[in-house]
């Protein structure tokens, strides 16, 4: 079982030294979990979905937005694609990565958009490769 565990997480892109957060209740899985982890060398950080403390460190809070990217990019994963993801956002080289990698989806929040919308370089970008582009977790005003 810890084979399978470790083979899923590789499939979807987690790999030596990436932080994953395991959010669960207490359950059999659990060793099975963490043990597939931490076989292809990830960092495991923990929360219980059920504790009433409810402490989030700014380690888990890093690694619960890395599983939501890692996530909603595997939706558009073909073969043959490419993800790009940015770890410090840098406005001038977000055009350039779309413009160069020919992102075709782009998942972004509002504050991320609303700058690269102001950014003057942006007008002498190509950006035609854009097919959609996902905005949430805030409202955009």
């Amino acid at each position: 079982m810890v084979k399978s565990m470790a083979s899923g997480l590789h499939e979807i892109g987690i790999s030596q030294g990436d932080v994953v957060l395991v959010l669960l209740p207490k359950t059999l899985y659990f060793p099975v979990i963490l043990l597939g982890i931490l076989s292809i060398g990830a960092i495991v950080t923990t929360m219980n979905p059920l504790s009433s403390k409810g402490v989030e460190t700014h380690g888990t809070l890093i690694s619960m937005i890395e599983l939501l990217v890692l996530f909603e990019a595997s939706q558009y994963k073909n073969p043959g694609s490419t993800i790009v993801a940015m770890r410090k956002f840098d406005p001038n080289e977000m055009v350039r990565a779309i413009d160069g990698y020919e992102v075709t989806h782009f998942l972004v929040v509002p504050p991320i958009l609303m700058s690269l919308m102001r950014l003057e370089t942006a007008g002498s970008s190509n950006l035609s490769s854009l097919k959609q582009v996902t905005c949430g977790a805030a409202p955009l005003s």
